[in-house]
């Protein structure tokens, strides 16, 4: 951007017109990227439009529009009502892992979960994962597994939930490992997971 040039200041509730937005994307400007990442999915009239151009930055460099890519997404969720779940959730669950932008993939996870029953345990890279739930509140983490079995791990507070996502540990590199020192006891049916329409299909 120019010396100079005024930047947008406006609300992200303010529509914009895809002419508008790719100027901005060609200005390169993070911080009004990250602002039209959020204008598009929350005013753009194009939903897909939208998904296509925050799945684009997911990996950018700037943490800012990281965290708008991944916010912007779950609006775009519960908005648009659309979503290219193969593209999406697995993006989303990538950003899981990065320390800077965990706590908004995860609220972006939680719509597509609220708002499309996707569970994202059906997406990540464990033949034994169904699905997979977790309470913040009650410091439960519940897992479904793909031989229909349910098991409630608890004393799971934020911070180690948080801990399982972003901190790379080769002798427990994957989470039901990392759930294993936890109090662990076996369910009749699910209580805070859902069985996702993937796979329901």
């Amino acid at each position: 951007m120019a010396e100079g040039e005024h930047v947008y200041d406006g609300s992200v509730y303010d529509p914009i017109t895809r002419d508008q937005a790719e100027a901005v994307f060609a200005a390169g400007d993070p911080g009004e990227i990250g602002h039209v990442l959020l204008r598009l999915a929350l005013a753009g009239a194009d939903g897909e439009y939208a998904e296509q151009r925050a799945l684009e930055h997911v990996r950018h460099p700037d943490v800012w529009v990281r965290r708008n890519a991944a916010t912007a997404l779950g609006h775009v969720a519960r908005i648009f009502e659309r979503l290219d779940l193969d593209r999406t959730v697995p993006a989303l669950l990538a950003l899981m892992a990065d320390p800077e932008v965990f706590g908004y993939a995860d609220d972006a996870l939680r719509d597509l979960e609220h708002f499309w029953g996707v569970n994202r345990g059906a997406w990540m890279n464990d033949p034994r994962l169904c699905a997979l739930g977790y309470s913040d509140f009650d410091e439960v983490v519940e897992v479904q597994m793909t031989d229909g079995s349910v098991f409630q791990h608890t004393g799971v507070d934020p911070a180690a939930w948080r801990g399982m996502w972003t901190t790379q540990d080769p002798e427990k590199p994957d989470l039901l490992s990392r759930l294993s020192p936890y109090p662990r006891r076996k369910l009749r049916r699910p209580r805070i997971t859902r069985r996702s329409e993937r796979m329901a299909e």
